[in-house]
């Protein structure tokens, strides 16, 4: 299609623009604004089938633009000692606990944190307390699995992890930590039987084809094992591990040159990796303090985002600041930031961090449809116009706009069909996420639950999930991450 025809310009610019307002919940929280996204997108739906044929224009006001530094965020990490962090990570947790004690994902990512700081026995009863309050979330079992299993208490990760089976959760991860426990037990046929089923799930995830082929070696399996294992490699490329357990089972079947060729392999990658991993020079209180950073970035983020849920603004920006203290590299923090602006309608900072977000990553398509509403909104015109044809270039189909479009009007059953080609066309974490949206509008929640899971484990440190509470990998809905969270690095 030719979308800038003059009879159809404008009016094709607005329906973008419309697409991008409801789409502003995608970052704070896919799965837990989907609600908010779709009855926001009613509101400006109504507004653009009365307007349609005018040109986009912003209200009059005063409005005078400021610079991203005016912002003033820190441009270096502030290196906060390891007592510094760990004081601030526990004051996170009981902020957690007692301010926002009615919400679940509360005391999740209470028990991450101290999961994170190796209190256990407080991680142990923050997860029970969130299994009391949600038992169909997964994430809280995962939690106290992962707790079970680092301290060789096998059993009770198989007791705990089963009973969300029988809840009828399902994750890849799930079955993985089940595997594990059999395999502790010496249920090595057992532990086969779950990373089958894992596999089911994902067929692409290396974590469980490496699981496969180390359960397969010790049943003697040997041809299966280097299938799986090639498999991984295939996937994931060449690593120690996976090297090590190809001349493992090239060397049980016999097959010594071979094996021995793998080993060489397997050191020149090893040498390689140590010249750009510096982390074992630089010693155990170093990794230590990057651990801390690592926890308290992602935690903050986690709870910036319970906070905005409660209309807490105030307290979400400040550890939205603080995550970015921490570590001003990642992107995911200053696109939290922008949304709690472009929320509350503060223009100027908006317009000054979406700039700088376009600037960092010009192939994101929500970024440019943000700027161009904030824009708008501030009355710059053509300022708006220009981004907004600069996004329609990005996006020539159209598709992402209209998927939008139809998830407001509630018509999933049009938007699942239209998201399922787009997600086959570009097979990205933006995709699926529209996917999981249109399947939300249908009433599918299952199915919608079902492609988030998905989309994080195959992009665990995709923004989108480091702003949802407990929507980590290995969750199918709020609450559902792994015990500690990954950052975008």
């Amino acid at each position: 299609m030719k979308f800038f025809e003059a009879k159809y310009k404008q009016h094709r610019l607005l329906q973008i623009l419309v697409g991008s307002l409801m789409a502003t919940a995608l970052i704070v929280g896919l799965v837990v604004a989907l609600t908010a996204m779709n009855s926001q997108g009613r509101a400006h739906l109504a507004g653009a089938s009365e307007r349609h044929d005018r040109e986009i224009e912003g209200p009059a006001v005063d409005f005078e633009t400021i610079s991203f530094a005016q912002l003033n965020l820190p441009e270096s990490s502030q290196n906060l000692s390891p007592e510094s962090l760990t004081k601030q990570l526990l004051q996170l947790a009981e902020t957690l606990k007692t301010q926002y004690s009615a919400n679940v994902a509360s005391h999740h990512i209470a028990a991450q944190i101290y999961f994170g700081l190796s209190e256990m026995q407080r991680a142990t009863e923050s997860f029970q307390q969130a299994m009391v309050m949600n038992r169909d979330k997964l994430g809280p079992y995962l939690g106290l699995g992962e707790i079970y299993l680092q301290s060789a208490r096998d059993s009770e990760a198989i007791k705990i992890l089963k009973l969300a089976v029988d809840r009828g959760l399902r994750s890849d991860l799930l079955f993985r930590r089940l595997a594990q426990a059999y395999e502790n037990e010496g249920d090595i046929e057992g532990a086969l039987l779950w990373l089958k089923r894992s596999e089911q799930l994902d067929p692409r995830s290396v974590d469980t084809l490496k699981a496969i082929s180390r359960v397969q070696i010790q049943l003697r399996d040997y041809e299966s094992a280097e299938s799986s294992i090639r498999r991984a490699i295939s996937i994931g490329g060449e690593s120690e591990s996976v090297l090590y357990t190809l001349a493992n089972v090239l060397a049980r079947q016999d097959r010594v040159k071979e094996a021995a060729e793998i080993r060489e392999q397997m050191q020149k990658t090893v040498k390689e990796t140590s010249n750009e991993d510096t982390s074992a020079e630089r010693g155990f209180q170093a990794d230590y303090q990057h651990a801390l950073e690592r926890i308290a970035y992602d935690m903050q983020l986690s709870a910036a985002s319970i906070a905005i849920q409660n209309g807490d603004d105030k307290q979400a920006e400040k550890w939205v600041r603080q995550s970015i203290a921490v570590n001003p590299r990642p992107i995911n923090a200053y696109a939290a930031l922008a949304n709690i602006f472009m929320k509350q309608s503060r223009l100027a900072e908006g317009i000054a961090i979406y700039e700088f977000l376009v600037e960092r990553q010009p192939e994101n398509i929500l970024y440019r449809f943000n700027l161009a509403t904030l824009r708008s909104q501030a009355g710059m015109k053509e300022y708006a116009q220009e981004t907004l044809a600069d996004a329609v270039a990005k996006d020539p189909e159209g598709s992402v706009s209209l998927i939008r479009l139809l998830i407001g009007r509630r018509d999933g059953e049009s938007a699942t069909r239209m998201a399922v080609k787009l997600l086959e066309r570009h097979p990205n974490a933006e995709s699926y996420a529209l996917l999981a949206a249109a399947y939300e509008t249908s009433g599918k929640r299952h199915e919608a639950a079902a492609t988030i899971q998905q989309a994080q484990q195959h992009w665990p440190d995709h923004p989108m999930w480091q702003t949802v509470p407990g929507a980590g990998a290995g969750g199918n809905s709020v609450s559902g991450t792994q015990p500690l969270g990954s950052s975008n690095r």
